[in-house]
């Protein structure tokens, strides 16, 4: 399974549809972790044969969704948040804290604009950066056989 992340687009999709296309063949499912889910959703509906899901950040005003969601990729227990209502750009306990008493296996989160994969407790930790803003614009790719899980980072140039 082949999964596309996204965070933090702040309404410019340009690099997401940049990054859709260069792997929208062998993509099995896209995740958009929150500011700028109105553009993403938007965009995303334009794949319908790809699996999307989107939950909404601090800046998303005005929009409908969830703040957080679990799902199951594979087996992999998967908590996907912004971030901001756990303070992650202070720390990572209080994301922490929620992710092992949701017993999550993967945590996807945003916010903080830059990517970051680490493992904590025996809890894995990944956001994709910003696809949006700043002068790397990046997204994720996960790669998920059974429970074996590959992520990397991409770049789009917009």
């Amino acid at each position: 399974m082949k999964i596309l992340v996204f965070s933090d687009s702040h309404g410019q999709i340009r690099g997401m549809e940049q990054a859709i296309r260069t792997h929208e063949r062998d993509t099995d499912a896209i995740l958009y972790l929150g500011d700028g889910t109105a553009a993403a959703e938007a965009l995303l509906l334009q794949y319908p044969h790809i699996m999307h899901m989107a939950v909404l950040g601090n800046n998303d005003f005005g929009c409908a969704g969830v703040w957080d969601c679990m799902l199951d990729l594979q087996g992999v227990r998967t908590l996907c948040t912004h971030g901001h209502k756990y303070g992650v750009k202070s720390g990572m306990e209080r994301l922490y804290q929620a992710a092992a008493e949701k017993e999550a296996d993967l945590v996807l989160f945003g916010h903080t604009h830059m990517c970051a994969d680490f493992t904590m407790e025996g809890i894995r930790f990944f956001n994709p950066g910003s696809v949006g803003i700043g002068r790397q614009r990046t997204y994720g790719v996960i790669y998920l056989d059974g429970t074996n899980l590959v992520t990397g980072f991409g770049n789009v140039s917009v």
